[in-house]
C-alpha cells in the first residue's frame, strides 16, 4: 500500500489595522469559501483587528495558525484591501511548492509590481509567459527574491522553519494575554531604504 496523502486544509489569515475590510475583499472571501467547500478543503478565516503594527498582527496570526488543534496544512495570507478570483486561490493551493504568491500591481501608473526578480539587477526578469508570444510557461510560476504578502500561500513547514530559527525573538503582547509570539515579520532598514515585513520574511 502507498503512503497516505495528507488532506489539505487552509487557515486564511487577514490582518486589518482599522477593523474594516474592503468590499472586493469580502466578495472574494465569500466566493473563496464556496470554492473551498466545493473542493472539500477544510478552512478557517481568522482576522486580527486594531493591531497598530502589521508586523505584530502577522506574528499573532502565524502563532494562531501553528497553535490551532486542527493542524492546518497551509496558511493563506490575504490583506484587507486585496480582491482575488476564487480560481486563482484554488490554483495557488494546488501548486506543488512551499511558498507561492499572486502579485498585484502598485496603485499608480505606470504599471509596476512590488516584487524582486531573482537575480535582479544582474539578469533580465523571468516571465511566467513569453513576453512576445504570450504563451504560458509550463508551471505558470517564476522565481522571485521577494513578494508582498497580500495574497500568498505558505505550507506549514515554512512557518515552522522560520519560527524555529527565530526562537530568541519571542515576545508577549498585552492584547493577547497568556500567549507567546515569535518575531518573524520585522521591518528593517537596508542601504538607506525601509524594508517591509513581508520582504524581510522572504529573505529568511
Amino acid at each position: 500500500m502507498g503512503m497516505a496523502v495528507e488532506k489539505q486544509s487552509v487557515f486564511i489569515a487577514i490582518p486589518s489595522h482599522t477593523g474594516s475590510i474592503e468590499v472586493p475583499t469580502v466578495q472574494s472571501l465569500l466566493n473563496a469559501k464556496d470554492a473551498l467547500h466545493a473542493n472539500d478543503i477544510e478552512h478557517e478565516v481568522q482576522f486580527i483587528t486594531n493591531c497598530s503594527l502589521v508586523m505584530d498582527a502577522r506574528d499573532v496570526l502565524a502563532a494562531l495558525f501553528l497553535a490551532s488543534p486542527k493542524k492546518y496544512t497551509d496558511i493563506l495570507w490575504v490583506d484587507s484591501d486585496v480582491g482575488f478570483h476564487w480560481l486563482d486561490m484554488i490554483n495557488m493551493l494546488r501548486r506543488p511548492v512551499d511558498f507561492v504568491a499572486g502579485s498585484y500591481r502598485y496603485k499608480k501608473d505606470p504599471e509596476s509590481y512590488p516584487m524582486g526578480w531573482a537575480g535582479w539587477p544582474d539578469h533580465p526578469p523571468l516571465y511566467a509567459y513569453d513576453p512576445v508570444t504570450r504563451e504560458k510557461s509550463e508551471t505558470g510560476l517564476f522565481k522571485v527574491d521577494f513578494v508582498p504578502m497580500g495574497f500568498c500561500r505558505m505550507k506549514r513547514s515554512v512557518i515552522e522553519r522560520v519560527a524555529e530559527s527565530r526562537k530568541e525573538f519571542q515576545y508577549e503582547n498585552h492584547q493577547f494575554p497568556g500567549m507567546t509570539f515569535t518575531g518573524m515579520f520585522d521591518r528593517e532598514v537596508r542601504n538607506r531604504a525601509s524594508i517591509g515585513e513581508d520582504t524581510t520574511f522572504c529573505h529568511r
